[in-house]
């Protein structure tokens, strides 16, 4: 028993305990924007994210006008570049970002200027389910669950590739 009433972890679970592990991670270079453009949105009305599967270096981009904003007459979004540690694209400079950004938005028709870019690198973003680290995962987690007020919520913290929405579903109950 840890002394508390509960604990929530959303960390690797070997940072809690003396364990080996060395699992496999996608890692994420999160690229912030902040920009003046004409349209406004990427996106139509409506729509606030959008996939990119297939087309380009990023995955995902998200426009925040959903979201209060302090900025008149300005666009936040969120490009999401999914790499591995190893790869070129993580030590790669906010020069290079945002030279893709521009070039984004310019093939998309989408004049303005871009004010700010800030990147965020997330080592850790999503787990990669291979077989073998499931098993040393799993058998982590079995000392883990020893701890009655020790809660693991997440998708690096339960080893487990899941939606947003469930992870505050979990949080919830």
């Amino acid at each position: 028993h840890i002394d508390g009433d509960a604990f929530v972890n959303t960390v690797d679970p070997t940072y809690l305990v003396d364990a080996e592990g060395d699992y496999r991670y996608r890692s994420m270079v999160i690229v912030g924007v902040r920009a003046t453009l004409s349209p406004s949105s990427p996106f139509p009305s409506g729509v606030n994210w959008w996939y990119f599967p297939n087309d380009y270096a990023f995955t995902r981009l998200t426009d925040y006008a959903f979201t209060p904003q302090d900025f008149d007459a300005e666009t936040v979004l969120t490009f999401e570049y999914p790499c591995f540690l190893s790869d070129e694209r993580w030590s790669q400079s906010e020069g290079w970002f945002t030279k893709r950004v521009r070039a984004f938005l310019a093939s998309q028709g989408i004049e303005g200027t871009v004010h700010e870019v800030v990147l965020r690198r997330v080592p850790r973003a999503y787990p990669l389910p291979v077989q073998d680290d499931i098993d040393a995962f799993e058998s982590l987690n079995a000392t883990l669950s020893a701890y009655d007020n020790m809660y693991n919520l997440g998708r690096v913290s339960t080893y487990r590739y899941i939606w947003i929405k469930d992870i505050v579903e979990e949080a919830i109950s």
